[in-house]
């Protein structure tokens, strides 16, 4: 089962890291914290394993359990996050590329890791750094071991030092995963996030909160969850949710099909439905009472030849709002992306020029009038497809790099359709 933080009241997840408490850690859980930090760097003031033993960690009832290491072994942290049952592994110190793919290949495939970018006070070289760590990861053969990135202030301590880097720095990026915001992040400076392009998928929090290392102030924390700025729409009034198509009870088939408003599905029968989409899964916005505000498809059932090379991707496809101008479709989006990025799906989508604002807006960058170039076989005969425009929700360098040299003369082929 894959782990995934809990739904939160916050526009973005929340992460308390150095914790040693466990009556600590279990206001925080009341609180619904979607990540519970602890350190294993016997350095730290904050070493979790001079207050509790992985056995307590362990029957921690929790599914966002992080472990936070500094060059540490990697046999050593496979065997702390068995014992521990971590979910994810925060690795804050100068591991390799080679490290971190050997790491990933040794770890249970639902164990996440979250590489650490850390940023001084020379800007430049905090640039050159998120430069390097970036290419070595496209660059990099394996499949993306590394789910999320954590920027965090550089310091010998390797963090909690409460202090705050140059958080603009970041919007000279395009950063290619979900991201952690950390480094002195306090109730004074919460709100300049606001001034970043694109935003964090979640907050870490430490000494900025506490009494002394290790002792958290939980009210403080509970204020700060109480006081943020909440967005529209938020995750306290919709939920994600993913489905298979064989899991579809009878209305949920009946609202799709009503949705998607495609004549010659009216008459589809909901057992018929969940045949024919067997090699699909569903992704929902929903609100309170579990009625479906956006929804798309996610098609496993999709392959590309090109060149002589047959490609397999899953295909988003079926995007639809059941209401218009209020965000959902833009939320679901960010959420379903956030997801095939995490779960390291290779997903591509199409859409015609209408929509090119729209997907903008999202940030899904956009192949231009390279779908044009996919011929479709039908009643035997190859035809251009009637999408202009290929999205990339989660492709590989080489595999974009493949579709953007799509053109009248270098077709693609699609070979797999339902």
């Amino acid at each position: 089962m894959n782990a995934q933080p809990a739904n939160r009241s916050l526009p973005y997840h929340l992460k308390v890291c150095g914790l040693t408490k466990l009556n600590q850690i279990e206001d925080l859980i009341a609180m619904k914290v979607s990540f519970l930090g602890f350190i294993f760097y016997e350095k730290s003031p904050r070493y979790v394993l001079n207050h509790l033993t992985l056995e307590d960690i362990s029957k921690i009832d929790h599914h966002g359990k992080t472990g936070v290491f500094v060059n540490e072994e990697i046999n050593k942290i496979v065997e702390i996050a068995e014992k521990a049952e971590l979910h994810f592994i925060q690795l804050h110190g100068d591991e390799s590329n080679d490290f971190i793919v050997e790491l990933r290949e040794k770890l249970k495939p639902e164990i996440k890791i979250i590489k650490v970018i850390r940023i001084g006070s020379n800007t430049a070289e905090g640039k050159n750094r998120i430069i390097q760590i970036f290419k070595n990861q496209s660059e990099t053969d394996h499949p993306q071991p590394i789910s999320y990135y954590l920027f965090d202030t550089d310091s010998k301590a390797f963090g909690g030092t409460g202090k705050q880097f140059d958080w603009t720095l970041l919007n000279d990026f395009e950063i290619p995963l979900p991201y952690f915001l950390s480094g002195g992040i306090s109730e004074e400076n919460i709100g300049n996030i606001e001034h970043l392009k694109q935003k964090p998928f979640a907050l870490d929090i430490n000494s900025k909160f506490e009494t002394e290392p290790g002792n958290k102030d939980t009210s403080r924390i509970e204020k700060l969850i109480a006081s943020f700025p909440i967005k529209t729409p938020t995750s306290s009034t919709v939920k994600y949710q993913i489905k298979q198509a064989k899991d579809l009870t009878e209305i949920e088939t009946e609202h799709i099909l009503k949705l998607w408003n495609i004549s010659s599905w009216d008459t589809m029968k909901p057992d018929y439905f969940r045949v024919f989409f067997n090699k699909s899964e569903f992704h929902f916005l929903l609100d309170l009472h579990e009625n479906i505000l956006a929804l798309i498809r996610l098609n496993f059932d999709f392959a590309l030849e090109i060149s002589g090379e047959k490609l397999s991707f899953a295909e988003a496809v079926g995007l639809v709002s059941a209401y218009k101008k209020k965000g959902y479709g833009a939320k679901l989006v960010e959420l379903f992306r956030q997801h095939v990025v995490r779960e390291n799906i290779e997903t591509l989508g199409f859409c015609h020029k209408e929509l090119r604002p729209f997907y903008e807006k999202c940030s899904i960058e956009l192949l231009y009038d390279k779908a044009k170039a996919i011929k479709e076989s039908i009643d035997s005969e190859w035809i251009n497809s009637e999408d202009d425009d290929i999205l990339i929700f989660h492709v590989s360098e080489k595999r974009k790099e493949l579709l953007s040299q799509l053109s009248d003369q270098n077709n693609a082929y699609l070979i797999t359709k339902e």
